[in-house]
């Protein structure tokens, strides 16, 4: 089916709302606006949607639902409706059949993820001609939910509105999604049952016996970090368990990562782990700048180095808080940070030109108490694609550096030419490596050749602003480089 519309974002709930509910409640409320009698006839056998059952008639009004409710920690129930409307026929053309699909994925007692869909297809037969694609409005559900008194939306961070929407493009929890997660998660709870687990742990000191364990901090659930329950009470094993051995992995105390882990019995009533170190997930940590309150604080705050935790290692997102939430940047230790003869110092790399920029909410982190500091994770297991890549410098000291790089100015400098000597800098410009500049801007700033272009035309009329007496007179290279057409 084509899609027509198409919206992913949070919502929290204000006050005492179960969101759950409220939302089958607007579902029900919008078939019954739009399908009345038809439609009390159709649900007529069903006392709350919050369930899995499929009623109507599948050759015309059709809804199917699927629910699954986190029993153990009741922090990860999920939800989705599919409404099949019956063929209209417009006119001349094939009858059009819309479908609309609503998600629900809980992130914690008070909050939520929604997806929300719109898709048609025409039902053509005999040669019918199809109609042509409808125009645009936004969808009468997908306005009920936006402007929702219950509930604050928000997508990358900015609180939604019904006239500051954007579509969003790439996969949604529908249906089909929620069958299969609901499916893996009951698997896991299976798995469960078989004393297998997999955890996001913590590495602590050796003991006495220089044995290393680990902190139990959170459980992997359906793509999403959820904090175990422990009852002090009861014996610390199976899901009571808060210690895992580490057989496996890294030991740096404090390092974190994700272990898959088992028990077994090793002897009558007692039980032992097996631990198993998963290279292939990476947690993300957040580190929030207090100094500073905006992105380019961030960015000032990582060119000029800064102090950050001793067991911070991998991916970290340095972020700023806002009045929504949070922005930052994603970083890596291992590659766009350098780490300065104190561990705990870094600094941004100076070939490093762009960085991942995110907003994240705060039902998107996962937060522990760590010794006398909150520790901040990205909650889910899978990164998602970032809002945009932002620039670290301004585009024209990159291009500067680069049209210096590539006319190997430290030979010219070795040979004493003067910024005057015109014609042996003719001469050595032919040995200027043919690499294509506009190349080199385009894939540093994630831009199209058509725009690098543009700004290293830009480059060219202001290079008198952007060159230093010391480089080489500006006249002359914006005369050398305007010809010479080797350089792109």
């Amino acid at each position: 089916m084509k899609v027509f519309f198409q919206i992913k974002f949070s919502i929290t709930a204000k006050e005492e709302t179960q969101i759950e509910e409220e939302l089958s409640n607007y579902v029900l409320t919008w078939l019954e606006s739009k399908y009345g009698v038809a439609a009390k006839r159709a649900i007529s056998a069903c006392k709350s949607l919050l369930s899995d059952s499929e009623f109507g008639d599948p050759n015309g009004l059709f809804v199917e639902t699927v629910h699954y409710e986190d029993v153990k920690y009741a922090q990860h129930n999920l939800w989705a409706c599919k409404v099949m409307e019956p063929p209209k026929r417009w006119g001349k053309f094939a009858p059009r059949r819309w479908a609309t699909e609503v998600g629900y994925e809980q992130t914690s007692d008070k909050s939520a993820d929604i997806s929300y869909s719109v898709r048609y297809d025409d039902i053509a037969s005999n040669g019918e001609k199809r109609a042509p694609r409808p125009q645009f409005n936004l969808p009468k559900l997908a306005e009920m939910l936006i402007s929702s008194e219950k509930w604050i939306c928000t997508a990358n961070g900015e609180v939604l509105h019904a006239t500051n929407y954007q579509q969003h493009v790439g996969p949604v929890f529908g249906i089909d999604e929620c069958r299969a997660a609901k499916e893996q998660a009951l698997n896991a709870g299976e798995d469960k049952m078989d004393k297998h687990w997999i955890s996001l742990c913590k590495v602590n000191r050796p003991d006495k016996n220089r044995d290393i364990w680990m902190l139990r901090l959170a459980d992997a659930v359906g793509g999403v970090l959820v904090a175990p329950y422990f009852d002090k009470q009861k014996e610390q094993i199976h899901d009571n368990r808060l210690f895992v051995f580490c057989d496996d992995g890294p030991t740096e105390p404090g390092r974190i990562g994700f272990w898959e882990w088992e028990e077994f019995e090793s002897e009558p009533g007692r039980w032992k782990t097996t631990s198993t170190y998963m290279e292939q997930a990476s947690p993300v940590e957040v580190i929030v700048l207090d100094e500073v309150s905006n992105i380019e604080g961030v960015i000032m705050s990582l060119k000029s180095g800064l102090k950050i935790p001793s067991y911070a290692h991998g991916k970290i997102i340095f972020a700023a808080k806002n009045d929504t939430g949070f922005e930052g940047v994603l970083c890596d230790t291992g590659e766009s940070l350098l780490r300065q003869r104190n561990p705990e110092l870094v600094a941004l790399r100076d070939d490093i030109y762009t960085l991942p920029y995110y907003k994240l909410n705060k039902s998107d982190i996962f937060e522990w108490k760590y010794e006398w500091e909150s520790r901040k994770i990205y909650k889910y297991i899978s990164l998602r694609e970032p809002q945009k890549r932002i620039p670290i410098y301004p585009i024209s000291e990159t291009i500067k550096n680069i049209f210096l790089s590539s006319m190997g100015w430290p030979i010219f400098k070795a040979q004493a030419i003067l910024k005057n000597d015109y014609l042996k800098f003719r001469e050595a410009l032919a040995s200027i490596p043919k690499e294509s500049i506009l190349e080199r801007v385009a894939d540093t700033y994630g831009i199209s050749i058509q725009e690098a272009q543009t700004y290293v035309d830009e480059f060219l009329q202001m290079v008198e602003k952007y060159m230093t007496v010391e480089d080489v007179d500006s006249a002359v290279i914006t005369r050398i480089l305007s010809k010479h057409g080797g350089l792109w």
